[in-house]
């Protein structure tokens, strides 16, 4: 990987005493907030947390999730069938692409994304169909060519953008959704950065119509809550497509340790 990459020759440069000024995996250099590392302290003295966490594990966090989500867009999700909690939001993608299409499926993204895209759409074996941008530098629907779009089984978003810094508005999401409806599409959306704006709120696609029909969303706690090392994220969105990607992380992990949930 990208990432694992730089961690060496970072680790080189370190070594002959070089002074590394390190912005590449954008790690969040703002403390944590004491309310989670209290909790997490308390949790390790907390024999019930040191079991294997299944599924009836997470309700707790899910619960919380889905709350969170109703406040924010108005819209109530159900926690059993609506949400499901993941090792951070890069792990949920790399696990979704596999759940969501086929060896040799087509996924649409855009050619300038966050590197760890690269590495889940290759070990998932997807053929990356690169959208083309309009003026705003926002996918232009209405320009993807209907025999890709045809092949197509994902489309995978990331607004507010990394590296881009490019931001979508709620019409931009609902052109993007009819798009996904009209192809039997899944959308992908990976959204970490949805407390990195600056006026007002960061759009979801899964609070639009039509949204919860062909959506997944991705949040992370690594951004919000600069707690980057815990691994801990959670996917909302489209029942069958989560059901999907359960029964994939089903025979590789038990999630994250019930302790960091809490």
């Amino acid at each position: 990987g990208f990432f694992v990459q730089l961690d060496v020759w970072k680790t080189e440069a370190r070594s002959r005493g070089v002074d590394v000024i390190d912005l590449s995996v954008g790690a969040s250099d703002l403390p944590s907030p004491p309310e989670p590392l209290e909790t997490l302290r308390q949790a390790t003295h907390d024999p019930t947390t040191y079991s294997y966490c299944l599924k009836s594990g997470t309700l707790e966090l899910l619960t919380a999730a889905c709350d969170w989500y109703e406040r924010r867009y108005g819209v109530r999700l159900d926690p059993k069938t609506e949400a499901l909690s993941l090792i951070g939001a890069q792990e949920g993608l790399a696990h979704m692409l596999l759940a969501a299409a086929d060896h040799g499926d087509t996924i649409l993204m855009t050619d300038v994304a966050y590197p760890s895209y690269w590495g889940a759409v290759q070990v998932a074996g997807l053929q990356p169909s690169f959208l083309p941008l309009g003026p705003d530098h926002l996918p232009a629907f209405d320009r993807i060519d209907p025999a890709v779009a045809a092949r197509a089984r994902v489309l995978l978003l990331n607004y507010p953008n990394n590296p881009t810094t490019v931001t979508a508005d709620d019409a931009f999401f609902a052109r993007a959704i009819a798009f996904c409806q009209q192809h039997d599409i899944l959308l992908v959306h990976d959204n970490p950065y949805v407390d990195q704006v600056y006026e007002g709120r960061a759009p979801s696609p899964l609070s639009l119509p039509g949204g919860r029909d062909v959506c997944v969303e991705l949040f992370s706690f690594a951004k919000s809550y600069h707690i980057a090392g815990f691994r801990l994220g959670f996917a909302l969105g489209n029942a069958e497509a989560l059901s999907a990607l359960e029964a994939v992380k089903a025979p590789i992990d038990f999630n994250q340790y019930q302790g960091i949930q809490r």
